[in-house]
Parts: C-alpha cells; structure tokens; sequence
C-alpha cells in the first residue's frame, strides 16, 4: 500500500508514521502488530506490486470561531487540512489556530488525492483543543497598558513557552475514492451471511466503524475462498487500516464483552444494528429487535410550560445537564462540549392525547405543515376566501382596533352544520395553513363538573396563547347553548367562557351541529360563522374522487379507474363525508380479509351494510336525521 505523504512527493510504499498509531500503545507492541499484519498479508505481495492500494491521512482542523473571555477564535478559518498532526507553537497565544507547519498545509484537497484510492481524514477541534491546555499558557499585561484595551484583547496576552505535543483526533472517517474499492467492498459484504444490515458506506466509514467491529471477523472468513485475489487484497487492506486506528479500543471492546462487562465507551459496539436481543421476562424469554418508528405524531418541546404547569421541576434533573456545566449568567455561546451533557430524551406535550411523554432526540424531526390540505377543501370558494383571508391577516398582524388594551385580538370562528359535513376538517386545514400546532378539546376531555371544567377551559387557553396554537373546541354544544334560568351551573360556565373568548388573541375554531340552541351573547363574540350544509350528490362525488384517490398502495395491486368509473354509482348513497371516509377504509379491510383485489362489490357490501341501519334508525324514529334535528330545533334541514 502506498501513502501519498504531501504535494510534492511521489507514490511510495507506505511506511508506519508514528502519527497514525494508536496514542496509547506502546511502541513495542506497534512493532510486533506491524510485523503480524505484514505476515498476514504476504500471500498479497504479487497483486500489490502490480497495483497498490494508495492510501492518504488527512489532518482536518475545524472551528467555531467563537470569542469567549479569555480567547478569539473569530479571525480562524472554518476548517483547514494538513498532512501531519496539528499542535500550537512557542509564542502562540489563546487567539492562535490550531495547526500544522504551514509547508503541509493542503491548498487544493482534490487535486492532492487526485491519486488515492481511499482517504482517512483525522478531524481536530480548534476550541476544544486550546480547552485542554489552560495551564500552559502564561498571562502577562504591559504596566502602562489600558484595562479597557487589555480586556477588550486579553487573549492576546497569553504565550507559551514552549511547542505543544501534538493533538489527538476528536473523529475519524474513511472516505473510499475508488470505485474498485467499493465494489471489492460490496462483494465481500454480500458474501457474509451473518449480516442483517445493509452496507452504508457514509454511515459505516464513521470512527469508531461499528460495522467492521461486528464483522470483521466473518468478512475475513467469507472473502477467503469467494473473491478473487485482487478484490481480497482490497478488502483485507481496508480491513487493516480500521484495525490499525481502533486497535486499542476494539481490543478493549472485546476484553470487556467476553467478561460480561461494558462502558460507556464501547456502548455503540454492544448490539450490531437489527441484531435480536433476547431476554427474561417473569421467566419467560423475549426478543425485541426495534425495526422501524412509525409515530407521527405532534409535540411541543416547551420545559418553561411543563415546569410551569408541574410543581417538581427537580425530579427532572437526570434529564438534562448538570447545573455547573455552563453558568446561567454566561454570555458566552457554549462550545460542542456541552453536547455530551445534554439528555439523549426530552419531554415533549403530545397535541393527540393531552400528555407530556419522554421522546427520544434521535427520533424527532420538524414538523411538515400541509398546506396543500386547506386546497382540498370541499366548500363555496367565498367561504374558503374568507377563511383564509382572515387567518393570514391573523398570523401577521400583533394586534386589532379594539378600545380596550388586550381585548378583541383574537380569530373566533364558528363552524356549524350536520355530522360529516366538514367541520373538524377544516379545522385541521386552518392549523396546516396557519403553520400552527392544533390543540383539539372535547367536552369529554373536560369532564362535567363547572369548576372544572373552567380551570381546564383556561389552562388550554394559556397553553394556545403561549404556544400560537389553532384551538380547536370540538362539539362545543355545551359552552353554545342558550342559558336558561333553571340551569344556574351551567349559566356561569358559559358566562366564564365568554370572559375567556373576550380575552383570548390566538385562533379559535368552534364546531357545533346545533346551532339552534344557540345563545345570542356568542353573535359579537364571533369573527366568521361558517355554514355546513349537507352533501349534495355533486359534494359527494367530490368527496368519494378524493377519498379513493387517496388509498395507499395495497399487497394486491387493484384497477383504481375501474373505482373512480362508479363514482356517479357511489354518489347516489346519501353519506356524509365521515361516512364516505369510513366505508372506503372498511372496503380496503373487507378485501384484505377475502385476500381478494380490492374492487367495486366490495363496496357495495359495506353501503348495503350502511344503508340498512340508516333505514332501520329511521323506521324506528319515523324520521331522518335531518328531519329529527329540524323537530328538535337544533338545526334546519338543508333545502329549506
């Protein structure tokens, strides 16, 4: 294997520069390694006379070029790459980079590998490194010197006295440039039948090479016979290169496994990715092995609002970092250090189930608003406008006209019409226009009690104002409804709700399908009452286009035109939208469970299933429930 050493030298065989062994082996025992590797690979010495392997170790140096109290990293460079080890030097100070002799510096970094076949990149910390030599420098301050000057430039009034010792790598990677490499490579993992990981090249090259760790012995074993000298002669020399950096730490590693024993450091080599864990549970065995996670649902990361809202803040300490990592007052930005503190779980409000969870980090990622979602709104376009309209105004404007300070500045919208018309939907679509979170509440979540109910009412209020949420008050009939002089309770939990509405400056939507018992001191309270009417025959196309449009790829492959050809069929069934919904997830279960292609009987099944229970309701009430709620006077019948 040659090593490209730097810009003006030429191919050579590659020797064993002190720089790359391990840092804390002794030498002797580099030596006997290096031996052992040689005479492992001596079968190799005719293929890598024809072609070696070029192989080049690369020095990266990052920065965050922060300037902290006592140093100034601001005038550094982002990143700078050398052949040798950085350090600092005699007479540098806490504003000096953290570098190699310049005559190794690369300028030009793909022209420098334009010859390597695979690159190892050793990676260095600027900041952390200077962190770590506190005690070497000496301050000094000249007598006449200015203290606003001498404090306005202080990292300039330290020196060492002396060359550091080189700085250790904070990472590792390998970056193979040769696609005879890779290949060589991907042979060899297709050869192990131990593996139940794909191979990843980006994620598999990362010190400390997990993946190498776990099969470096069955890759060995599977290319002996299987790949032809070239290719084994590649993979064997990639193999000894990770070896060669992780010699010490895999030796560990293996001593502490075979013990029963581990650490903190070797815990990302304790289970290979997908391997089967088995354990005991009440005597029984169990295995878990994590596949994928499918939870898409919405949290808030908010730990003011839960320490707010929960009287023991201290029992959440072993979740996130130790109080004298970084002083509260400090105004300095913290360095990567503080990463290694922070909690690998977080508390997170979930919106679906009104609970504050413990989610893991890796597993959470920015929400994707959908604003495609408002588009496919069924309803009269002016409707639509005039929602929208409003909503964008809402979202970036502070405040309204009203008289009183605070008062007035919120978006009260009532939504009113029969089940499955739309309502919740539009909701839904107003919070992905908006780009908010939806806190959706129900009478149920409430409870019955007055009291109760009023101090949940305000504490889902503070949380929308706080958090900017659409508050969504689903079938909010009972906050609605005209008061009475018999119902004294109920009176003053519509007389609190309205104080609230008075007072609230987020968004608030409204659903009610009875409209009837409407009380008239909610008519000034409200910015925009939108009406629901019925599904027409033409609505329900609409809805029935969209709804089979929107079935997901299913086992048995299915003729979806033949499906959108009986729409005029389908439509001709009066069901609401929820109804709609319904019957296509149904119809997609009924064919699962016959192992059949999903197809038209199937839902004519599930409606003759449906229609059937409507007519017995009806027969048994005498009325349809459009005309029940137009005698109940809840609502009028569409039409009318």
């Amino acid at each position: 294997m040659d090593r490209l050493a730097d810009e003006s030298s030429q191919p050579r065989k590659r020797p064993r520069c002190a720089s790359s062994e391990p840092s804390d082996m002794p030498p002797a025992e580099g030596q006997r390694q290096s031996v052992k590797r040689r005479q492992q690979h001596n079968h190799h010495t005719k293929v890598e006379d024809e072609y070696p392997l070029r192989i080049a170790a690369l020095h990266r140096v990052v920065c965050n070029k922060l300037v902290q109290k006592e140093s100034d990293h601001s005038h550094h460079e982002d990143s700078a790459l050398y052949t040798s080890p950085p350090k600092l030097f005699a007479g540098d100070n806490r504003a000096s980079a953290l570098r190699a002799a310049d005559h190794t510096k690369i300028r030009d970094e793909e022209q420098f590998l334009e010859d390597a076949d695979v690159v190892i990149y050793h990676t260095y910390a600027c900041h952390n490194y200077q962190a770590t030599l506190q005690d070497q420098f000496e301050s000094f301050m000249p007598p006449e010197l200015d203290r606003r000057v001498f404090r306005e430039n202080r990292a300039y009034f330290f020196s060492l006295h002396h060359d550091t010792k080189q700085a250790k790598p904070e990472n590792m990677s390998i970056r193979i440039r040769s696609n005879e490499v890779h290949l060589a490579i991907s042979s060899a993992v297709s050869l192990d039948s131990d593996l139940v990981e794909p191979w990843d090249q980006e994620k598999n090259l990362q010190y400390p090479f997990p993946f190498f760790f776990h099969h470096r012995q069955s890759l060995k074993a599977a290319i002996g016979d299987s790949l032809d000298p070239r290719s084994e002669y590649l993979v064997n020399s990639v193999l000894s290169e990770v070896e060669h950096l992780c010699e010490t730490e895999y030796q560990e590693a293996d001593v502490l496994f075979a013990a029963g024993l581990v650490n903190r450091r070797h815990f990302d080599k304790l289970f290979n990715n997908g391997e089967m864990i088995v354990t005991y549970q009440q005597g029984q065995p169990v295995a878990y092995r994590l596949k994928d996670v499918k939870s898409r649902a919405p949290f808030m990361i908010d730990y003011e609002m839960y320490h707010a809202l929960h009287e023991t803040p201290e029992e959440d300490n072993v979740y996130g970092a130790p109080e004298d990592v970084i002083s509260a007052d400090s105004t300095d930005e913290p360095d990567e250090r503080l990463l290694l503190s922070l909690p690998p779980q977080i508390r997170g409000f979930g919106f679906l189930d009104k609970k504050w969870r413990i989610l893991d980090v890796a597993y959470i990622e920015k929400i994707k608003f959908n604003k495609e979602a408002f588009r496919r709104l069924h309803l009269e376009s002016d409707k639509k406008d005039l929602i929208q309209a409003l909503v964008t105004v809402h979202t970036s404007l502070s405040k309204t006209a009203d008289i009183i300070e605070g008062k007035g500045n919120g978006l009260i919208v009532l939504l009113h019409g029969g089940p499955g018309t739309g309502k919740t939907l539009t909701a839904e679509a107003v919070a992905e226009l908006a780009e908010k979170p939806l806190y959706r509440v129900t009478c149920g979540d409430m409870g019955t009690d007055a009291q109760r109910v009023e101090e949940y009412l305000e504490e889902v209020l503070r949380i929308g104002t706080v958090w900017q949420c659409v508050v969504l008050l689903d079938e909010a009939d009972v906050f609605l409804e005209e008061r009475t002089h018999q119902d004294v309770k109920r009176n003053a939990l519509v007389s609190a709700f309205l104080r609230a509405l008075e007072y609230y400056e987020g968004i608030l939507i409204l659903t009610t399908n009875r409209i009837g018992t409407f009380d008239e001191a909610f008519k000034s309270r409200i910015q925009l009452p939108v009406h629901y009417p019925d599904l027409d025959e033409t609505g329900r196309k609409i809805i029935w286009r969209s709804a089979l449009n929107d079935i997901p790829p299913l086992p048995r492959d299915f003729d979806r035109q033949n499906l959108l050809d009986h729409i005029d069929k389908l439509a001709t069934h009066r069901l609401n939208g929820r109804q709609i919904r319904s019957t296509v997830n149904t119809a997609m279960k009924y064919a699962h469970f016959k192992e059949e292609q999903l197809s038209y009987r199937h839902f004519e099944v599930v409606i003759r299933t449906v229609m059937e229970f409507d007519r017995y309701t009806v027969e048994t009430r005498g009325q349809t429930d459009s005309e029940w709620a137009e005698a109940e006077g809840l609502r009028k019948r569409p039409g009318l």
